[in-house]
């Protein structure tokens, strides 16, 4: 198989929407995961905050609207990662509650 183009993300954040007990997943449609439930993220742009890019990403993958105050950065990992070429890299990955939105 040949890979062209093969993007590398070494800056994301993925949130996940919180209401009391309950959590609102996402199922993913394409790439790592696919299928699968998870939270609401991506990519963060050069020059841009993470926050500032949590809630992009939310509304985007969404169409939720973060509310001022509605994010909690939780933690920070480095994920490891492998390219189909077996090239490793290292994606740092913010992880957020989004507690308070409008939308559905």
């Amino acid at each position: 198989m040949i890979v062209l183009n093969e993007k590398v993300i070494l800056n994301a954040v993925v949130g996940f929407l919180v209401r009391g007990r309950q959590v609102l997943l996402g199922i993913k449609t394409r790439n790592i995961g696919e299928g699968r439930f998870n939270g609401y993220g991506g990519e963060i742009n050069e020059g841009e905050r993470p926050a500032a890019a949590m809630i992009r990403e939310a509304y985007e993958e969404s169409g939720v609207t973060v509310l001022e105050g509605g994010l909690e950065k939780m933690a920070i990992f480095e994920v490891d990662n492998i390219k189909t070429n077996g090239e490793k890299f290292v994606c740092k990955l913010h992880v957020y509650l989004i507690r308070e939105w409008e939308g559905e």
